[in-house]
């Protein structure tokens, strides 16, 4: 019989908390890289700084595998919950079997009804590409070039697994 007992820990105080938490704070998750804290505050708030491909106040931020695009003024906090799928969609649209001028139009509408109906989240499903030439969905590529040039459109985020991982997208709009 094994009796175990517990050693006395000794208390953090809040001050080494705090410390702990302001040093930690800006690394990112999944992450062997050592980062130096930097003197420009502008970038070390955009937690996904070292993704971004385009920083521009017109065009937004655009990751560089294209799964993730926000404008800035986004909070950290919102994105998350994008990404996580914790925003749940308000309506989606289906733009399979369409071809490209179609799948556009169609999106058109669904985006100026989303926003006549003040809906703050909707999903966009795109496929995937698996019946396309080359398995390259031109739907997809289509449809999120022409949502980074909407101004309606704060943020969009590739989909949870569940609802349709690299083939859906949740998409914020401004209310």
């Amino acid at each position: 019989m094994t009796i175990h007992t517990k050693s006395k820990q000794k208390r953090v105080s809040n001050a080494d908390r705090q410390l702990f938490r302001d040093a930690v704070a800006t690394l990112p998750i999944n992450s062997n890289k050592q980062h130096d804290k930097k003197e420009d505050d502008s970038h070390s708030e955009n937690m996904y700084s070292e993704f971004v491909v385009n920083r521009s106040a017109n065009a937004g931020i655009l990751s560089t595998d294209g799964e993730l695009f926000y404008r800035p003024g986004v909070q950290k906090n919102t994105l998350r919950n994008l990404k996580r799928g914790r925003i749940r969609p308000d309506a989606e649209i289906d733009l399979h079997g369409c071809k490209r001028g179609e799948a556009l139009q169609y999106l058109h509408k669904f985006i100026q009804h989303s926003k006549d109906k003040k809906l703050m989240c909707v999903r966009i499903i795109t496929g995937k590409g698996r019946s396309s030439p080359n398995f390259h969905s031109v739907i997809k590529e289509s449809a999120l070039n022409w949502l980074r040039n909407e101004t309606i459109v704060l943020a969009y985020s590739m989909a949870t697994y569940n609802d349709g991982g690299n083939g859906a997208y949740y998409v914020l709009l401004r209310v």
